[in-house]
């Protein structure tokens, strides 16, 4: 959500191309939703201006502008599925985000470990500030936009719809797990130290092998599980409109090259 903080009258004077006369800034949005938003929920603060003397008798009345409420912004998040995110969370560095896959709708989103930001509100202390920016967990990081992670078996579909699409793996392709693949020197152990035996693609999905997925990538090839991943929205931004997001990153060749010199 973010916090909000005094507005910078300078700063919209310049975007506004006016002066302010005497005039307390109003709070404005610093952060996330509140900095995103800010032009929707602000409003138009009222005003009246008055002349009066040095001895503060009232001269003149010049006039006054009617306050204007900000617009309600509803968001998809369901607050009950929320609590429960960040409850199973805590304070382990970590974050969750629950999308509804039929429209894109974000449910829930969080990033542990948090911090109070009501402590940015009108301004932050140096004292808290130092203590926020020295936590080695960095509770100012959102993690759900900001890091990135290793996508884990999420991205055994993707692996799966690249081979289907190049034509080199059907559905009734039969691969056996012995439990580990061998790659050179290196073994790649399945979750399932004991092997899965013989397995067709469904299964495969339904018990998580990663054999299965080791021998599907090899038959289409790097090349087409990285058009498959960019053609799923890996290695871009997401445009959610919060600040700091962070494209993730579909390695290929270059990067290799690049990233693994040894």
């Amino acid at each position: 959500l973010g916090y909000v903080g005094r507005a910078n009258p300078a700063a919209e004077a310049a975007e506004e191309d006016e002066e302010y006369h005497y005039f307390l800034p109003e709070m404005e949005g610093k952060s996330g939703l509140e900095n995103v938003l800010d032009r929707q929920l602000r409003g138009v603060a009222g005003g009246r201006v008055l002349r009066v003397d040095v001895s503060g008798y009232r001269r003149d009345d010049m006039g006054q502008q009617e306050a204007k409420p900000g617009s309600d912004v509803q968001l998809a998040i369901d607050v009950k599925v929320q609590k429960v995110v960040e409850d199973a969370l805590g304070n382990v560095p970590g974050s969750a985000v629950i999308v509804d896959p039929r429209n894109g709708d974000v449910i829930a989103m969080a990033s542990s470990p948090g911090f109070d930001p009501n402590a940015f509100i009108p301004s932050i202390s140096a004292r808290d500030w130092d203590a926020l920016a020295s936590n080695e967990d960095k509770p100012l990081l959102n993690r759900a936009i900001s890091e990135h992670y290793a996508p884990g078996s999420t991205f055994k579909p993707v692996t799966l719809m690249a081979s289907l699409g190049s034509g080199r793996l059907h559905a009734e392709s039969i691969f056996n797990c012995p439990g580990h693949f061998d790659l050179g020197r290196t073994v790649f152990r399945c979750w399932y130290h004991a092997g899965h035996g013989d397995l067709a693609l469904t299964e495969s999905l339904q018990y998580s092998c990663n054999v299965y997925l080791f021998h599907s990538a090899l038959e289409c090839g790097p090349e087409a599980v990285q058009a498959m991943a960019r053609e799923c929205g890996f290695g871009r931004q997401t445009d959610i409109s919060l600040d700091f997001e962070r494209p993730g990153l579909v390695p290929d060749g270059a990067w290799k090259r690049a990233a693994r010199r040894d």
